[in-house]
Formats: C-alpha cells, structure tokens, sequence
C-alpha cells in the first residue's frame, strides 16, 4: 500500500497536470491493504501493539547503538525497527 499526498497549492491558477504528488516513503512498512488510502484497523492496532510493548522494555543505556538495539529487536518489532533504521 502506498499513500499518496497532494502537495498542490491551492490557489485558483494550479491546474490538475501541475499537482505535485509526493509518496509517503514510510506507507509500505504496514502492509495493510485500504481501499481509502488509509491504515486499516488492523494495522493501526498492529503498530499500537508494538508501541505498547515497546514502552514496557527497559530503557537501554544511553552509550549503546541504537541500529544494534533495533537488530536485536527486529522479530519483536517490525515496524518500529524499519522505521528506526530508516531514519538512523
């Protein structure tokens, strides 16, 4: 699933061959299929499952790596752990 954003101004002079559409690089991570371009049930409560268990881990030291955290706790959090590496 990928969602779609319309980053078109919305002035009268932007004509629909001038939209700019921008992809959401993050879209694909819960690959819940929509109809509406938006998360499913399913999926939403999928990550809010992840977040609920993440927040109960203890919190690592502040010296350790977090790509190595998130390579260690990649089964437990799929989701989270992409988007962790993407963004690290």
């Amino acid at each position: 699933m990928v969602m779609c954003y319309d980053d078109s101004q919305t002035s009268e002079s932007a004509s629909p061959q001038q939209k700019k559409i921008r992809l959401d690089p993050f879209a694909e991570l819960c690959d819940c299929p929509s109809i509406s371009g938006q998360p499913t049930e399913d999926c939403t409560a999928s990550v809010q499952q992840e977040i609920t268990n993440y927040k109960s881990l203890k919190v690592p030291p502040a010296s350790s790596n977090p790509l190595q955290f998130w390579e260690k706790h990649v089964t437990g959090y799929p989701i989270m752990s992409e988007t962790a590496r993407r963004l690290l």
